[in-house]
């Protein structure tokens, strides 16, 4: 048996391919988008955060747009260096140090959100937060998909 299972994974392991480099974008262009953003419209209730992490090589522009339900835009627009994350939140989190804010157009429980890039190496992750917890209680995560992938990547 131990023979069976070298003889299948020693191939699978020399034939992985090494990493892909990042694709860098000549514009903003958007890589994620998700829907189900709330905002509870004070600073100890629901939020939406969304965390983006860059492993493309290079400093990259991050914009984050959030759409109220009746697609009214709000955005905040950052640079995010190698290796770093950053979160963009609809509204301010003190415990979150690296946080930026974006302010909504009030309340409300059906927004959207574009996660914009000028690197593909950039991986988001989103969800609702209670913020009147401490630490900050991530009540629902969002699902976001991915549209202009980064090579070789599947998600």
């Amino acid at each position: 048996m131990r023979k069976f299972l070298l003889s299948i994974c020693l191939p699978l392991g020399l034939s992985a391919a090494a990493p892909v480099s990042a694709t860098t974008f000549p514009t903003l262009t958007t890589i994620y988008v998700a829907s189900g953003v709330i905002d509870s419209g004070s600073t100890n209730g629901r939020t939406t955060a969304v965390m983006c992490t860059n492993v493309s090589g290079n400093a990259a522009t991050l914009r984050v747009l959030v759409l109220s339900p009746d697609g009214a835009p709000n955005s905040v627009q950052l640079s995010i260096p190698h290796a770093a994350t950053r979160t963009v939140a609809t509204q301010d989190i003190p415990i979150l140090a690296e946080s930026a804010y974006v302010a909504p157009t009030g309340t409300f429980l059906q927004g959207g959100l574009l996660v914009e890039a000028t690197e593909s190496g950039i991986f988001c992750t989103a969800a609702v937060i209670d913020a009147s917890q401490v630490p900050p209680l991530f009540t629902l995560p969002l699902h976001m998909v991915r549209i202009n992938p980064h090579p070789g990547s599947v998600e």
